[in-house]
């Protein structure tokens, strides 16, 4: 999903919250904060000495406290929080989004979209922690790590 997808979601449904899940289970409770937007920028090499370089859009979720203290944002607030950000960074909105998260019981990990579902009164985003992956074997090229001994 890209952060302008994300950003038209929240326009056109301003009257409900966001509500995130992974593997069928609400993996963040209801009284999260957003506690930063981020443009992210990686440069990198992979084991078969080829470069990559990644951007994407980062949304830290976070919770105050493990107890529901009550706390709500929606999909208004959110488009706020967004615009104030974007004034600021002036955001590449073709880039894919992310959301980070981390409480007592998920260590801390970057979350991509599977999907939305729009239910009376939430969005509800399927998230999933992208696999990790040797980049030469998706491209069929040589990679370091095709043999046992190497890697």
């Amino acid at each position: 999903m890209t952060a302008q997808h994300f950003i038209d979601q929240l326009r056109h449904t301003p009257e409900k919250s966001l509500a995130f899940y992974a593997n069928a289970k609400q993996l963040v409770p209801s009284h999260y904060h957003i506690t930063e937007i981020k443009e992210v920028t990686t440069r990198s090499v992979d084991c078969g000495g080829r470069p990559h370089f990644d951007e994407h859009i980062e949304i830290q979720l976070w919770l105050a406290k493990q107890k529901d203290d009550g706390h709500r944002i929606g999909n208004a607030d959110i488009s706020k929080i967004v615009d104030l950000v974007d004034q600021k960074l002036q955001l590449n909105k073709a880039l894919p989004i992310y959301f980070e998260y981390s409480d007592a019981f998920h260590a801390t990990a970057r979350y991509e979209v599977l999907g939305t579902k729009e239910t009376d009164a939430q969005l509800l985003f399927d998230l999933s922690i992208p696999k990790t992956v040797c980049k030469p074997q998706l491209t069929n090229a040589t990679a370091c790590c095709a043999g046992p001994e190497s890697c």
